[in-house]
């Protein structure tokens, strides 16, 4: 596993936002604006962004989120079923959408899907580009699209107060199996934190070894007669080839959205009305920290510790002045 700084510079920093944001959420002491408008969510997201910003300097930020309505429920009713977001973390999402413009950061999503087919997409897109980019989630779908040179090069993380990215080869140490190959491995085990049923009595462990004696599920098929009595059995069985296609059904993730090569350009941030924004929310030390100058001009400048710093939590965010787009005209 590299340090963030060996992998940079990148071309695009990609946040999971709802991931981040809830991380954030559930790390950051409670907080709220005299108003009582809860903010440690955005504390939270804040932090993180502006940490990866400053390690990996990035040439844009794009920020992936949730469309309200999910087709994958169409295809199962259990699909992600029994997670409801808490309503001060609720609270915080037009807050945070309306801050990631407000910084030049591109916000994504697509009527229908979740930010993980918007994140296949736009690494589909880089690929074809041939750009480089790090990611920040811990969806194992998501973490099956890096790649070695292009596209989804790593996935962020924060380990002891370090940034880190972690690459294929450490995806294949940790699984057992490339990520490329994780989805393959969900779909024979299931995955019970999205309600992705797998075959029943086929553990994760097993599922690791079939992909990796005969590479795929495919491969598996065409080697029924190599297994044993039980195992076949159950690949075999009706119910669990019926499972198997439903799971695949909802790990696939669609790569083939609509993105436009902008959101690969640097955003225009407006920092008055970003200073006005804090400043509406009491964070006045954010305020203060947000300069008019592009971060690569100005990364080690001093800049006052924010709120986020002075409550810091596994975000990570370290005193820096950092933010990454084009200063609108006229911002002050």
């Amino acid at each position: 596993m590299k340090t963030a700084k060996e992998v940079a510079p990148i071309d695009v920093a990609i946040i999971d936002c709802f991931y981040v944001a809830y991380r954030g959420f559930c790390s950051t002491p409670t907080l709220q604006s005299k108003a009582g408008v809860p903010t440690n969510a955005i504390h939270g997201i804040l932090g993180a962004v502006r940490r990866m910003v400053r390690d990996l300097r990035p040439k844009s930020v794009i920020v992936a989120t949730e469309s309200k309505t999910n087709l994958r429920d169409q295809i199962s009713a259990d699909y992600k079923a029994g997670r409801q977001l808490p309503e001060l973390f609720g609270q915080q999402i037009p807050y945070i959408y309306r801050m990631c413009k407000l910084f030049g950061w591109h916000l994504l999503d697509q009527e229908g899907y979740e930010a993980d087919d918007v994140i296949a997409s736009v690494a589909r897109r880089m690929t074809e580009l041939k750009l480089r980019g790090v990611v920040f989630t811990t969806d194992k779908d998501v973490i099956g699209r890096i790649a070695e040179t292009s596209g989804i090069v790593g996935v962020f993380r924060v380990e002891k107060g370090k940034s880190h990215v972690m690459e294929p080869a450490d995806y294949l140490a940790k699984w057992g199996v490339p990520p490329s190959l994780k989805a393959e491995v969900l779909c024979l085990s299931g995955d019970g934190v999205d309600n992705v049923p797998g075959i029943s009595g086929l553990g994760e462990k097993t599922a690791v070894k079939l992909i990796q004696d005969f590479g795929s599920i495919a491969g598996i098929y065409q080697n029924l007669d190599k297994l044993k009595p039980k195992l076949r059995t159950l690949l075999e069985s009706p119910e669990g080839k019926a499972a198997l296609e439903l799971s695949r059904r909802l790990i696939q993730l669609n790569d083939t959205l609509p993105v436009e090569d902008a959101v690969f350009q640097p955003g225009v941030q407006q920092t008055k009305e970003l200073r006005e924004f804090f400043l509406s929310l009491d964070m006045v030390k954010t305020a203060e920290s947000i300069a008019p100058a592009d971060l690569f001009t100005q990364a080690h400048s001093p800049a006052p510790q924010t709120e986020t710093e002075q409550n810091e939590g596994s975000a990570g965010e370290e005193p820096a002045l950092v933010q990454t787009g084009e200063v609108a005209s006229g911002a002050a």
